[in-house]
């Protein structure tokens, strides 16, 4: 996008629509970041939508929840 973001979206089996998206990450230093593991509980159709998308994107689903979670509160330049 012009505003230096990738972005996507998806229609879930409700019908409703979520937006994905992140800041380029050209767009400035990357920081180093150190990571712990935690268990998380999700709702099963919820914890699907998030496989499914790792798998489009050829990630493991922690991986794509980080860059979710990560990406979603970065300042756009």
């Amino acid at each position: 996008m012009p505003w230096r973001t990738r972005e996507f979206s998806i229609r879930d089996p409700n019908g409703y629509r979520l937006w994905f998206g992140h800041s380029d990450l050209r767009a400035g230093e990357l920081v180093e970041i150190e990571r712990v593991d935690a268990k998380v509980r999700l709702g099963k159709r919820f914890f699907a939508l998030l496989g499914s998308l790792a798998e489009r994107k050829r990630l493991l689903l922690n991986e794509s929840l980080e860059e979710i979670v990560l990406h979603s509160f970065e300042k756009i330049p």
